[in-house]
């Protein structure tokens, strides 16, 4: 786990270990690259997003949404949670090692299956590219953020003059 995602949940004043956090405490969720690998920081979140995180994040937010109006408890969040594709709840499951290296996942609830990554297999081209999250000033210019290449004019996603160079497969390389 990152030393700023610690920072942020000791500034928080949440606990660090998700088995130690109350029922009112807010759901830590990760993704991104801790999802490659989660066991090693799996005891800090209540669930880690693996793969993509475009489609999921709407399920996760569809289902917090409606947990909240049924007053569930945590754990049966949890296990909503648990029942989206790409969700991966670590409480829910025991790992076991072969010497150092991560041999088999064990479901600890009944009909408990192994979690797939989810893959979005071709990212949609946005329809509007609205404004750019910082406007050109002086010499600097930041562009469009985002995965699809088609997003960002020309591939470029952030530049500087002299010390930033960005491109995405099949785009031109773009300097200032």
């Amino acid at each position: 786990m990152t030393g700023s995602a610690m920072s942020l949940l000791d500034l928080a004043g949440l606990p660090f270990r998700s088995q130690e956090r109350a029922q009112e405490s807010p759901l830590i969720i990760g993704g991104g690259s801790c999802g490659m690998n989660p066991e090693p920081v799996a005891d800090f979140f209540d669930a880690i997003v693996l793969g993509d995180g475009e489609e999921v994040i709407v399920d996760i937010a569809d289902t917090i949404r409606r947990a909240k109006k049924t007053g569930l408890e945590r754990k049966e969040v949890l296990g909503e949670l648990a029942e989206i594709e790409g969700v991966y709840v670590p409480s829910f499951f025991a790992p076991h090692y072969a010497g150092t290296e991560l041999a088999a996942m064990e479901p600890l609830r009944p009909g408990g299956k192994p979690v797939r990554r989810r893959v979005l297999p071709r990212l949609p081209v946005p329809e509007e590219r609205g404004k750019p999250l910082v406007p050109i000033s002086g010499r600097s210019m930041i562009g469009w953020a985002s995965r699809s290449p088609a997003a960002a004019p020309g591939g470029v996603v952030s530049a500087r003059p002299g010390s930033f160079t960005a491109r995405f497969a099949n785009a031109p390389l773009m300097t200032s």
